[in-house]
């Protein structure tokens, strides 16, 4: 749990609230992790911005699964 802490805090300081307002993860969050419930988070931006979008979740393998659509190369990985 502190490893998916660390990364929605981390894509928060990125990018700020998700598409539902919401910044850390609550405990209603955690709880419906343990659960098997927990709906993810997602970031949506205009279409215009090199950013489209940021989906977090568990997949039904029980994987966490980030994905970000971007245009352009925005991302760096060194």
């Amino acid at each position: 749990m502190p490893v998916l802490e660390e990364l929605v805090k981390g894509l928060v300081d990125i990018y700020g609230r998700d598409k539902k307002g919401m910044l850390w993860l609550l405990e209603d969050e955690i709880e419906e992790i343990l659960l098997g419930k927990w709906e993810g988070r997602i970031w949506e931006f205009d279409k215009y911005d090199e950013v489209h979008d940021i989906f977090l979740f568990f997949t039904k393998e029980n994987h966490l699964e980030l994905t970000i659509k971007e245009t352009g190369n925005l991302l760096d990985f060194d």
